[in-house]
């Protein structure tokens, strides 16, 4: 079969959101929700559907159908769209001239198909558009300062040794007095004699320039790390 026309009507209120709603614990305040509406030309078609679409879900993704039915979308289905911020999926069907025209009033999306690999994949892009990442923190290394050679409104100069690990220029730096968190930056550019580089390994002394709020004081470590995101798999 070939796919057959789109009808791609955006709405100024995502159709999937980050819900809370019918969840009995703060941690699912994280779950990506997309609620459907779906519409399919026979029960085969409507049951392999909604297979497919149940496998995407796990701990983090919810699919939740608003409604499901055989035959052509109506403006009834917008209405309920509407009303839930829903998609309009319809597979082997199409939407009827009043349900067209009302959707374009009502800023509903509705997306028909004919093939069912192709509906899935239009699900899984709309949820990647919307899954935040996890922020994964690396920890390079630590230094220990051992001179204050600048301080100006929001950055420093300052001198110390690589006591584990490695600094690495573009780093975050949390800043630490003892076992109390002072502030936190980041390293703008590193220098091992005159000459800038990107790493300092263990042992070595180098000079790092430091943006964030001027607090370094001598002996105060220095906590170097990195932060990457890691988007999930669907």
């Amino acid at each position: 079969f070939e796919k057959c026309g789109k009808i791609f009507l955006r709405k100024e209120e995502t159709f999937i959101k980050h819900s809370a709603e019918d969840t009995e614990s703060s941690d699912d305040s994280k779950i990506t929700q997309i609620n459907l509406i779906l519409r399919a030309d026979v029960l085969g078609s409507q049951e392999a559907v909604i297979e497919s679409l149940t496998k995407i879900q796990n701990a983090d993704i919810k699919i939740k159908f608003v409604s499901k039915g055989l035959g052509n979308i109506t403006e009834s289905d917008v209405q309920s769209a509407e009303a839930t911020g829903s998609l309009i999926l319809g597979f082997n069907v199409m939407p009827s001239t009043a349900a067209t025209d009302l959707a374009k009033e009502s800023k509903v999306e509705i997306e028909t198909f004919k093939i069912i690999y192709e509906l899935i994949d239009e699900v899984k892009k709309r949820l990647k558009e919307l899954i935040k990442p996890e922020v994964v923190r690396r920890d390079l290394g630590k230094l220990e300062v051992i001179e204050i050679f600048k301080k100006a409104d929001k950055m420093q100069v300052v001198g110390g040794k690589v006591i584990s690990g490695k600094v690495e220029s573009n780093s975050k730096v949390a800043v630490l007095r003892g076992e109390e968190f002072i502030t936190s930056g980041k390293v703008t550019q590193l220098q091992a004699g005159k000459q800038e580089v990107k790493d300092c390994v263990k042992g070595q002394e180098c000079g790092i320039s430091f943006e964030g709020q001027p607090l370094i004081e001598k002996g105060d470590i220095l906590d170097i790390y990195q932060e990457e995101e890691v988007f999930k798999s669907l």
